[in-house]
């Protein structure tokens, strides 16, 4: 698999795009591209199962009884594996469900993507699971609820998506290549949204209450971040992970806001 960091949230992909997070969703299904989510409380997988060395429904049907399937252990591999991961890649039987319901989704089974697989050993060597072997190694868990704001893409090879950006204001924005959370928001603020500076300096300040430092939230413009309020009145902090202390993370002051304002 490639690596996690190139994931990018559903909602972030869909604002680039310049349409709903609803519309991408379901062109992206519709393609079959891969959906990835986080999912809370879901961190490892310990799994003591049984996998088919059969590879086509030929071989199964010669145990095919009156009852349903009767496997002989001589066409059977018992499996001991571990994996653990911070987002899971959904099963692709699982993909109607996002375009059908709307959230919230109860997720009831992942893939993951690599596993510690127990050799004959004893021993745990890592295996990547390719996409022959997905449905070999998808595993039920306790149902957890999820929206959009749980679902991660990677980009397609041209937006990588062909996804044709209608809105002139969104393709001016994204040209801008804008490199800090603040600078990013103040473009969308001032040409998408076409509010006043005051109003996106509070609104930059409401997302600063709704994260507080250890919560996630997405940013218009910019994405996922981490923000938070400075003992100082007219400073904002930011970061890509969670704080650790009142002077961690990037500032943003109301001097250099203002100044991106009159630069946009």
């Amino acid at each position: 698999m490639r690596d996690e960091k190139e994931l990018f949230s559903l909602t972030e992909l869909a604002e680039d795009a310049g349409i709903s997070w609803r519309n991408y969703l379901s062109k992206a299904i519709r393609k079959g591209r891969d959906i990835y989510a986080r999912l809370k409380g879901v961190e490892t997988l310990n799994v003591h199962s049984w996998r088919l060395t059969l590879n086509s429904l030929e071989e199964m049907n010669e145990f095919r009884t009156p009852d349903g399937y009767d496997f002989p252990k001589k066409v059977k591999i018992e499996e001991k594996y571990i994996a653990w991961a911070d987002i899971w890649l959904l099963p692709k039987k699982d993909h109607y469900q996002l375009l059908r319901d709307m959230p919230l989704w109860e997720i009831r089974r992942v893939t993951p993507t690599w596993v510690l697989i127990e050799n004959s050993e004893g021993k745990f060597e890592e295996k990547e699971i390719n996409k022959r072997d997905r449905n070999a190694y998808t595993s039920y868990i306790e149902p957890v609820l999820i929206d959009e704001n749980h679902l991660f893409l990677f980009k397609s090879p041209d937006e990588k998506d062909k996804i044709e950006v209608k809105d002139e204001r969104v393709k001016s924005l994204l040209a801008t290549g804008k490199r800090k959370p603040h600078t990013a928001f103040v473009v969308h603020a001032k040409t998408i949204m076409k509010i006043k500076r005051g109003d996106a300096w509070h609104q930059l300040g409401q997302y600063s209450d709704q994260s507080k430092g250890s919560t996630q939230v997405s940013l218009p413009g910019w994405g996922l971040i981490y923000l938070k309020r400075d003992r100082e009145k007219a400073k904002l902090r930011y970061k890509y992970t969670k704080f650790d202390g009142p002077k961690d993370g990037e500032t943003i002051t109301r001097k250099a806001f203002d100044s991106e304002w009159n630069r946009a």
